[in-house]
């Protein structure tokens, strides 16, 4: 709406109305405490990396998927979600050999990026009903610290592994519950 009445488009106005009703829902306690969490870190991204944060599509990831009901779609569909919201944000999808993959992600690195083996999106979900049945792997670097609570919106059974290079390896898990494990 104040997009509309100001006029503004530019994506630096964009950001500061967000940060600024951000802040002010987190200063009036405008949201139950489970979401303050998810204020938080988005306060946080927006200091963090300003306008390059892309808190329009991140606020609006977050409101669409608080309006559908994740849980009648298929882990394909919550997968491909996750990825898609990503890539929103400014990361990079890239899809590669397993090692090719362990090759780059074993030099620092400070770009978000998602690393998915091909080899294992290929067996990852049954042709009949795109659920998840085995356990994938993937490998994130950049800043991470968003990544548990957009695995968990999109309804993903996860565990997350980091190592002393600062990659994370998250593991897909194939199964009915949604689970959150984090091994720091």
């Amino acid at each position: 709406m104040e997009e509309k009445r100001s006029g503004s488009g530019s994506e630096l106005k964009k950001h500061i109305l967000i940060m600024k009703w951000l802040k002010e829902a987190q200063r009036k306690k405008l949201f139950p405490k489970s979401v303050a969490k998810t204020i938080l870190w988005l306060i946080n991204q927006g200091e963090t990396y300003g306008a390059s944060a892309k808190l329009f599509n991140k606020v609006t990831f977050l409101h669409q998927s608080g309006q559908s009901d994740l849980g009648d779609k298929s882990d394909r569909y919550r997968f491909l979600l996750f990825i898609e919201t990503l890539k929103s944000m400014g990361w990079n999808d890239v899809l590669l050999p397993l090692s090719e993959i362990i090759n780059i992600v074993s030099k620092p690195s400070t770009v978000s990026a998602v690393y998915t083996p091909f080899e294992t999106l290929n067996i990852a979900f049954s042709d009949s009903d795109d659920q998840l049945i085995t356990d994938m792997d993937l490998y994130f670097t950049g800043d991470d610290s968003g990544l548990p609570d957009l695995l968990s919106k999109c309804m993903l059974n996860f565990k997350i592994a980091r190592d002393k290079a600062g990659v994370s390896k998250v593991t897909l898990r194939c199964s009915n519950n949604v689970e959150m494990n984090l091994d720091d």
